[in-house]
């Protein structure tokens, strides 16, 4: 999966940013940040020699309403948050080339970097070698991706498993 780091960071204050739940549980998105850390090496800015651990969003701007993301994916718990209560945090405007989600939705993609504290990965560390984390580092991932968490409200659950099921209306639900 190759990753670009759009140059147009075009959030405003007032935009919804639209997470799906499954990676709502804190191990869960921790394990996927850290599987994802090195597709990211060198990709963002002050990041030369080191990748990131990320959390994956989607925000409701140019043209894609939050209804847009939610049927667009196969999941069936979001959350949604304002960008004044994530603009403190790393943000950038990332696409992948995948082929399970319209092009058009992949434009609206956003990663969240969670704190690493500096941390870099020592020479010759492979992922996946036992150790290759430091117990620490883990602790503060999981920390603040719970915090970071804590910012979004989730929707209601949409009814059934099929994703072109009708999602509840997003109107009103803060």
């Amino acid at each position: 999966m190759n990753i670009v780091v759009r140059s147009k960071m075009n959030l405003t204050d007032d935009d919804d940013v639209v997470i799906h739940m499954g990676a709502g549980d804190v191990a869960h998105l921790v394990n996927t940040a850290i599987d994802s850390y090195p597709r990211y090496a060198g990709l963002l800015p002050g990041r030369p020699d080191r990748g990131a651990f990320v959390i994956s969003t989607f925000a409701a701007v140019d043209g894609v309403s939050e209804y847009d993301i939610v049927a667009a994916m196969r999941h069936r718990r979001f959350a949604t948050a304002k960008f004044r209560e994530l603009k403190d945090l790393e943000i950038y405007p990332t696409s992948m080339d995948v082929d399970y989600l319209p092009f058009r939705i992949m434009q609206v993609h956003f990663d969240i970097v969670i704190p690493d504290g500096g941390w870099m990965p020592p020479a010759g560390w492979r992922l996946g070698l036992p150790g290759s984390l430091p117990d620490g580092l883990v602790v503060r991932l999981r920390a603040d991706s719970h915090a970071i968490l804590n910012r979004f409200t989730p929707l209601p659950p949409r009814e059934g498993s099929d994703k072109r099921d009708k999602y509840p209306d997003l109107t009103d639900r803060r």
